[in-house]
């Protein structure tokens, strides 16, 4: 994982142990030839997509010292382990400028800003609180995370996270998430580009597809490079995560800076085995950012189940259509 993504967890005596643990009964079993096939964690791949990845660079060691190949439910139990720690691998907290919108009468959104501040005092350092009828002259750039009880085109920033009045779990869990990553869709809207995307019909097989995302990346990436790269990833499979989404990558760090490269089909076409695709993101990072990766993984990942916005997309194959769908995602949490 370190050669490959340049993601040392070296240091986790935590991972270490458990990976052991898990390790030794697993190369028993490839041994008897008694893979666990049946996979209880059959959402694993699609609801912890980045964890999975380093999931299936471990097994493809552990294909070439045992010269068999490991079951999806063998590479799911391994995820699991990554997982746990990614969780915990956090960087310090940061304080966070909110601003808070409210439509409502001032007595309610301090009910709001007092919510926000009981459950989360140590990540925040000020909530700023405004009406609708107060944004003329706001400086949006200097607050992390910005919510709203009213999303309105025009008015609102595209960015603003919708809670409701009276917050609710969810609410909190929404609160929590955009704490921890800030806005997400700030961070990855400049690896996409309308020079990358691209509305296909007549498509009829995956590598077609995405030998046009990588002629598309030419000008980043050398196309020869990339291609052969993600061709040698697709062999391994796990690329797609239903709902008509793939994510093809290259299997090694290789570009300058990180980038996306975008394909909306007219049709969906086979991707693997179970699942078809229309919806193709190539995912790049950078030689001194696999990080980029990650993030890109767990940004996307709040696409996999939102049919509506799947459907919008679809509907409207333009790039502003597609920003926008990606700008409102974490408004889906």
């Amino acid at each position: 994982i370190n050669i490959i993504l340049k993601i040392d967890l070296t240091y986790s005596i935590e991972l270490r142990v458990s990976l052991s643990l898990h390790i030794i009964p697993l190369l028993e079993r490839i041994k008897s030839n008694n893979q666990i096939v049946t996979n209880p964690l059959s959402n694993i791949h699609k609801d912890f997509s980045f964890s999975f990845e380093l999931a299936v660079i471990a097994a493809q060691y552990i294909e070439k010292i045992t010269d068999s190949k490991l079951s999806e439910a063998e590479i799911s139990y391994l995820a699991i382990h990554f997982n746990l720690i990614l969780s915990k691998d956090r960087e310090p907290v940061e304080k966070k400028n909110i601003l808070l919108i409210c439509s409502s009468r001032r007595s309610d959104s301090l009910l709001i800003k007092n919510g926000i501040y009981n459950h989360f005092a140590n990540r925040i350092n000020q909530i700023d609180v405004k009406n609708i009828y107060e944004l003329t002259n706001i400086d949006f750039k200097k607050y992390n995370v910005i919510f709203s009880t009213v999303l309105i085109e025009g008015i609102i920033p595209k960015n603003a996270i919708k809670i409701n009045h009276f917050l609710t779990d969810a609410d909190y869990s929404s609160i929590e998430y955009a704490l921890h990553y800030g806005s997400m869709f700030k961070m990855v809207e400049p690896l996409f580009s309308s020079k990358r995307f691209i509305h296909l019909s007549g498509i009829s097989s995956k590598m077609e597809v995405i030998k046009k995302l990588v002629t598309l990346s030419e000008d980043i990436v050398d196309p020869e490079e990339l291609y052969s790269s993600i061709k040698e990833r697709e062999k391994k499979g796990y690329t797609s995560y239903g709902n008509l989404i793939a994510l093809p990558h290259p299997n090694h760090l290789l570009a300058e800076h990180s980038f996306c490269s975008v394909a909306l089909l007219e049709q969906p076409i086979l991707w693997s085995e179970n699942n078809t695709a229309q919806i193709i993101i190539l995912c790049c990072a950078s030689k001194d950012s696999a990080r980029d990766l990650q993030m890109l993984f767990n940004f996307i990942s709040l696409l996999f189940d939102q049919k509506d916005k799947i459907n919008t997309i679809l509907h409207d194959p333009s790039y502003a259509n597609f920003l926008d769908c990606l700008s409102s995602l974490q408004n889906s949490i």
